[in-house]
């Protein structure tokens, strides 16, 4: 057995656990509520549900900060790539 292999059975033997304790949580959750203020409503909703949509919400914040990031990477190459072609004014 090589390092490789040795490797990718580590990952995905740890990664496994990981998900098996997340849905274990998950299912566990179900039955209880709680109470949380969405925008300055009281609201009362599923455990389980608000732990699943703080998941995905966190991949998305992710993402769109990733987003943000490569927009402004883009931006500023643009910016630099249009003032190098603007000619330069020379104070005589």
């Amino acid at each position: 057995m090589n390092y490789q292999n040795v490797k990718g059975t580590a990952y995905v033997v740890l990664s496994g656990i990981v998900l098996l304790a997340i849905v274990l949580l998950v299912i566990l959750q179900w039955g209880n509520n709680s109470d949380f203020s969405l925008y300055g409503k009281n609201v009362q909703a599923n455990t389980a549900v608000l732990m699943v949509l703080s998941a995905v919400g966190g991949f998305v914040l992710w993402w769109t900060a990733k987003w943000m990031i490569t927009g402004v990477g883009i931006m500023r190459l643009a910016r630099r790539a249009e003032a190098s072609e603007q000619p330069r004014k020379t104070s005589t």
